[in-house]
């Protein structure tokens, strides 16, 4: 039932309501990934807050199909390593290391139906109103 979700929870009446947070950047790729393979379909699981602005469409697309294109490749050839670069600016040594272990991640960060870019500051009145009402 709900992929083991709710014998993860033992009393499903004092379960609340719970979201993933995440950066936009390749750690939060494996992060989503992952979670997603747990709690796609647990009734609890809400949606994925993403602390980022919220990007074109034209972006999320690029996102979503490179790593449709290159899910479970670990060889970053230049062709990977320019489409990488540009997706993720800001990744580093660390998370390169991670995709030549594990492979590119099924999902981008922000491939998700229920996601809400909050932008880059926790501390905002956008997260601050979004809390309020959620």
């Amino acid at each position: 039932m709900y992929n083991g979700c709710a014998e993860k929870f033992a009393v499903k009446s004092q379960v609340d309501d719970f979201y993933l947070f995440i950066d936009h950047d390749i750690y939060g790729s494996y992060l989503l990934t992952k979670w997603l393979a747990k709690f796609a379909d647990c009734p609890f699981f809400k949606g994925v807050l993403v602390r980022e602005e919220q990007p074109s469409e034209e972006t999320l697309e690029q996102r979503r199909l490179f790593h449709k294109k290159y899910q479970g490749e670990k060889n970053i050839i230049p062709e990977i390593d320019y489409e990488l670069t540009r997706i993720y600016p800001s990744i580093d040594k660390v998370g390169r290391s991670m995709i030549s272990l594990s492979g590119i991640p099924e999902y981008s960060p922000t491939d998700y139906n229920n996601i809400f870019f909050l932008g880059k500051n926790p501390n905002s009145e956008k997260y601050k109103s979004w809390l309020q009402h959620t």
